[in-house]
């Protein structure tokens, strides 16, 4: 299926739609630069699904779309599509389209069938193209490829021409698998061991469990112990509280009699006080009327003096005022006769400049167009005399190019003859035989290796599963064990807590399963009576022989065994399924008879019924009952443990001898692989090397002859360069004369510099003294402003001035007498002695009052200690009462209200010494934290250590699968390695082959070669490049011209494309750093390659040799700013037109 064109719409600068033909042999893309060329390239590429969004130089998918321009708006929907010649088609023709829409995404299409990335990826794949092929060749891969590329770098040419497109993917899908597959097995490795640890926690609480229960009876006889302390305590603290509160009482009522004495006196003191502070009052008023006459008279006369020294102040103020204003007015008006005398200056200025500007300015217009006319000169004369020395120059150049290609030529000519005698010598001495006989004696040795490796890795991996199934088996007996195990010591936890007593009947009896409430019914209380005759209740084989079962029932002796005594009993005792029909078999009873239902409801032949049977009684027979079955189950346990672990250890030994042998030969098998390798390697390098040696000798011969002919022409072309050199005239003519055109010109310049800077300044005068007239008048305006508002301020000041004269007369008018201010001073004086003779008299009297008041005070607080200890004492009788009520209350929560019981409870002797409350406290305290201690106690464990155990065994089953998965997986993946390896190596071998032969066509001879670089990852090898163009030496690539590395470049696609030819190839300005030479040589391989047929090539280039071994061109213009189009011709029908029109012309 070849590709026969592309179709463009909406693409990058193709806003239109274009379609660009792709005919067998070569086409050619030309045109500007910007105009759209490697748009088509990527347009191609963007069809074959690329979709990493840099490769389209955007940062985002939707940047592809045309996104318009000033004339046009952008486009909503941009399309590619690639036509195929498809003969399977009705119309010979399949086209795939890729269209995308901005905020929908990209879409692909079979013709008119929607399909998805992945299918044109790999539709393009099977063709041996594709967005990432290395047939799209553009500059930056060259660069990539040779210039600053790793051997990784080139790998995709490998994987191209080896043809793992599709091996590739699904080994990294198995690798992922597998990768996936070990973290699940991880996983499932993490779960049983957190299943493991589940287990053994569980075991743990279970033992707490029962810890538990023992710490809860001590803790029942601590409580006891201390609510019986409590008790007796509170008691004897109520008694000695109330006996107590009877003295205190008699004490309160003597101290009242006290306090009544005490508050008569302090009563008569008290009444002496309020005379004596009404004088001190009287005469604390007339001091403070004194002293405030005093204090006016004072005042008034400092007021009067301040206030006549601010009005002189102020009249002072105001006349300095008036000066000043006085002088701006005076200043205002000089200004007003400055301003005249500058206007009237300038209005004279102004007369002649007009006529001065006018001759300035033709002056400047006079000199500038004779400075333009010698610049006109100057550039002339220096155009001519660089033409001139440019193409002396170009002479000198050719002279000097000349005789270097001679020289050149010359020497490689003698370089190429001692390399030649060299060659033939290293011909002789290669011989790749015994090289080969090596390689074949190797391969033979790594197959006995690899066969011995596979039967030791099949030992392996059957012992592996053994050793897998042994281990599971013992997980299994180990799970199943310790459940036993659990469960059996949960069973005798549960026992003990119930209190069983070992010659009771019900630990001995053997009943059915769901007859365990049925039997303790019937029975109840009798069932914890035992055998032994010293007891003082005993059952005896010695009864009376009963009526039998009720009809209607089963008798409940066929349901229990164990104890002959009760045989009789349980004869006469009669099982149904409910409760309806133990009441309809109850009225048929005769004496002695009984019937029960399988819950416990029972009915007896004297009338009497229980509605529930005794649950402890039922728990101890179903536990008993478990705990026969589960020794019996115990024991085959231990055995299948023991037995299983036998197994595993027998497995595990020959597990280790098995992967010892497998160490060794894997060893040996990767020892005999390197020397296979070395052997290989040295075997291909003798043929590799005599290949070369014998390319190389034809190359010489060749290029011999040719750098005769170089030498022969190198030497007529320098003699050439030398004639028409020595017929240029002397430069020193032009010179001169343009040395003379400058001098003028730059003396025009100067006078029209200077017929400018006069222009400039009459421009500017006239200019200033215009804006300097229009200031006046605002100057002029503002000084009159400030004459008015100076006037009127000297008016104002004026009106002030009198008003404070006026103000300050009346001031004086009024003075304060000489001695009022003495006399009231005295009166304040009088008026201080006789306060003070008052308030030694009120101290004295209020003296006597507080001595009374003390004694009073200290007799109430006598009484009020003394009530207040009454409340305490009455507190604390009925603190002891409360807690006397509280240790009675706590005895009704915890004992229901025994109070005589708990002694017994506690185990305390009748009159024994009582410990302290604290050492009771303590000691329950102690049983406390020990079971909280404890922690939160699971009384579900042996259930729950069942549940883990299942679920651990379907973990365990898991893990198997998920291993045998990863072992399948890890044999897909190294047969993948294995296939990738072999092709991967075997294209290698045909790559190396035709980049060598390109390698010499492309140089015209020299030396390349290519070097695998090994990894063990087989898809992650790369390849070194070797190469040393004629005369030259092995050297790093980024060493070489640009143009040398092109040609290495496209020996190295042309070699992989070569081996797996594509439908198409693409050149993308390949021959941008190549000269005319190899340009030619490029040309004429491509042509080679063309004219095969399997691919079709398309080069975009700007040389004009590439475009002339084009097939066709199609040019791509852009007319239109921002839009790109395609006109398109075909060579061959032009120059076959040109062959019939010429005829004609003739």
């Amino acid at each position: 299926m070849r590709i026969s064109g592309l179709v463009i719409d909406g693409f990058k600068s193709f806003a239109d739609r274009v379609k660009l033909p792709i005919e067998s042999g070569t086409t050619g893309i030309v045109g500007p630069n910007g105009c759209g060329k490697s748009n088509l390239m990527e347009a191609i590429r963007w069809g074959m699904g690329e979709h990493r969004v840099a490769e389209f130089r955007g940062s985002g998918m939707e940047d592809v779309i045309f996104a318009g321009t000033q004339r046009r708006s952008e486009r909503i929907i941009c399309e590619v599509g690639i036509e195929h010649e498809d003969p399977a088609r009705d119309d010979g023709r399949l086209l795939v389209r890729r269209r995308i829409e901005r905020g929908e995404g990209s879409s692909y299409w079979f013709a008119d069938r929607k399909a998805r990335l992945s299918d044109v990826v790999l539709h393009y794949k099977d063709l041996g193209s594709g967005p990432t092929s290395a047939a799209l060749v553009s500059q930056s891969q060259i660069t990539r490829l040779v210039d600053k590329a790793t051997p990784s770098d080139r790998r995709p040419l490998l994987e191209a021409a080896a043809g793992i497109a599709g091996l590739k993917p699904r080994r990294d899908a198995a690798a992922k698998s597998l990768r996936e597959s070990l973290q699940n097995l991880h996983d499932n490795e993490r779960d049983l061991e957190r299943m493991r640890a589940e287990v053994e926690r569980l075991t743990t609480e279970a033992e707490q469990a029962r810890r538990r229960m023992e710490i809860d009876a001590h803790v029942r006889r601590a409580e006891a112990t201390l609510l019986h302390v409590r008790h007796r305590t509170a008691d004897d603290r109520l008694s000695a509280a109330s006996a107590k509160h009877e003295t205190a009482e008699r004490e309160i009522g003597d101290a009242m009699v006290a306090l009544a004495a005490g508050e008569r006196t302090r009563l008569a003191a008290a009444g002496a006080v309020p005379p004596v502070r009404e004088r001190r009052l009287a005469a604390e008023s007339a001091l403070t009327r004194a002293t405030v006459h005093a204090e006016q008279i004072a005042n008034d006369a400092e007021r009067r003096r301040r206030e006549r020294e601010d009005l002189l102040r102020r009249v002072a103020d105001v006349d300095a005022d008036l000066a000043r204003e006085a002088d701006a007015e005076a200043e205002a008006l000089g200004g007003l006769r400055g301003l005249a005398e500058e206007r009237a200056v300038i209005v004279e200025a102004q007369a002649d400049e007009s006529a001065e500007i006018e001759e300035a300015s033709e002056r400047f217009e006079i000199a500038g167009e004779t400075a333009e006319a010698s610049g006109e000169e100057v550039e002339r004369l220096v155009a001519l005399q660089a033409q001139s020395d440019a193409r002396r120059m170009e002479a000198r150049r050719r002279v000097e190019e000349a005789g270097v290609r001679a020289r050149a030529a010359a020497q490689r000519l003698l370089t190429v003859r001692d390399a030649l005698t060299a060659l033939l010598a290293r011909a002789v001495e290669l011989d790749p035989a015994a090289a080969e006989e090596l390689a074949a004696t190797r391969k033979a040795e790594a197959e006995a290796a690899a066969e011995a490796l596979e039967g030791a890795d099949a030992e392996t991996e059957r012992l592996r599963e053994a050793e897998e199934e042994a281990r599971t088996a013992l997980a299994g007996a180990a799970d199943v064990l310790a459940r036993l195990r659990g469960e059996a010591e949960g069973v005798g936890l549960a026992l003990a807590a119930l209190g069983s007593d070992p010659d009771a009947v019900a630990s001995r009896i053997d009943v059915d399963p769901g007859y365990e409430k049925a039997l303790a019914g019937a029975l109840g209380p009798d069932l914890a009576v035992g055998t032994d005759p010293a007891s003082p209740a005993v059952w005896t084989a010695d009864a009376v022989r009963g009526p039998g079962h009720p009809d209607g029932s089963k008798p409940l002796s066929e349901r229990v065994r164990g104890v002959p005594q009760l045989a009789e009993r349980l004869a006469s005792v009669g099982v149904v399924a409910t409760m309806a029909e133990v009441d309809d078999i109850s009225a048929r009873l005769r004496p002695g008879q009984r019937v029960v239902s399988a819950d416990g409801y029972m009915r007896r032949w004297d009338g009497y019924r229980s509605t529930l049977g005794d649950d402890a009684s039922a728990r101890r027979l179903s536990l008993e009952a478990r705990r026969r079955v589960l020794d019996v189950e115990l024991q085959a346990a231990v055995r299948t443990s023991t037995a299983a672990s036998q197994t595993l250890e027998g497995v595990r030994a020959r597990t280790v001898h098995a992967r010892a042998a497998l160490d060794a030969a894997r060893r040996l098998e990767t020892a005999a692989k390197a020397a296979l390798e070395a052997a290989r390697r040295s075997a291909l390098d003798a043929a590799r090397l005599r290949g070369e040696v014998d390319a190389r000798i034809d190359a010489a011969r060749g290029e011999a002859a040719r750098f005769e002919q170089e030498d022969v022409a190198g030497r007529a072309e320098h003699e050439e360069a030398l004639r028409v050199l020595a017929g240029f005239p002397p430069a020193e003519i032009l010179r001169a004369d343009l040395e003379k055109a400058r001098a003028v010109q730059q003396g025009a310049r100067r006078t029209a510099d200077e017929a400018k800077r006069l222009l400039d300044g009459l421009t500017a005068a006239q200019r200033g003294r215009r804006e300097r007239g229009l200031a006046i008048v605002r100057e002029v305006d503002a000084l009159n402003r400030r004459i008015a508002a100076a006037k009127e301020r000297c008016a104002d000041l004026a009106v002030r001035r009198r008003t404070a004269e006026e103000a300050l007369a009346q001031v004086d008018q009024g003075p304060a007498p000489a001695g009022a201010v003495e006399e009231a001073r005295e009166a304040v004086e009088a008026a201080r002695e006789v306060a003070a003779s008052v308030q030694r008299e009120l101290e004295e009297v209020e003296r006597r009052n507080a001595d009374a008041e003390r004694l009073v005070r200290e007799t109430a607080a006598l009484v009020e200690r003394l009530k207040e200890d009454r409340s305490g004492r009455i507190a604390e009788i009925a603190t002891a009462r409360q807690q006397l009520a509280d240790a009675l209350e706590r005895v009704r929560e915890r004992f229901e209200g025994r109070v005589d019981e708990l002694a017994g409870i506690a185990g305390i002797e009748v009159g024994s010494a009582l410990p302290s409350i604290g050492a009771a406290e303590s000691r329950l305290s102690k049983l406390v934290q020990e079971r909280d201690g404890l922690g939160a106690v699971n009384m579900l464990a042996a259930q729950q250590l069942q549940e883990a155990q299942t679920a651990r065994g379907a973990v365990d089953k898991a893990r198997a699968e998920v291993a045998q998965s990863v072992q399948k997986l890890e044999q897909e993946v190294a047969a993948l390695d294995k296939e990738g390896r072999a092709r991967m190596e075997k294209a290698f071998e045909e790559i190396d082959g035709r980049f060598r032969d390109l390698f010499v066509r492309l140089f015209r001879g020299g030396q390349a070669f290519l070097k695998l670089v090994d990894n063990p990852d087989p898809f992650a090898v790369g390849i070194e490049v070797y190469a040393a163009p004629p005369g030259k030496r092995m050297q790093m690539l980024s060493l070489y011209s640009g143009g040398e590395k092109s040609l290495i470049a496209l020996g190295l696609i042309f070699a992989s494309f070569l081996v797996k030819p594509g439908p198409i190839c693409v050149l993308d300005e390949v021959d941008a750093a190549m000269d005319d030479a190899n340009v030619e040589r490029m040309c004429g391989l491509i042509e080679e390659l063309a004219r095969e047929g399997r691919t079709r090539f398309v080069v975009v280039t700007h040389k004009a040799m590439t475009m002339s071994r084009m097939d066709r061109l199609y040019g791509v213009t852009m007319a239109e700013q921002g839009v790109s189009r395609i006109a398109g011709i075909d060579l061959n029908k032009a120059v076959e037109f040109a062959r019939i029109e010429e005829p004609r012309r003739a």
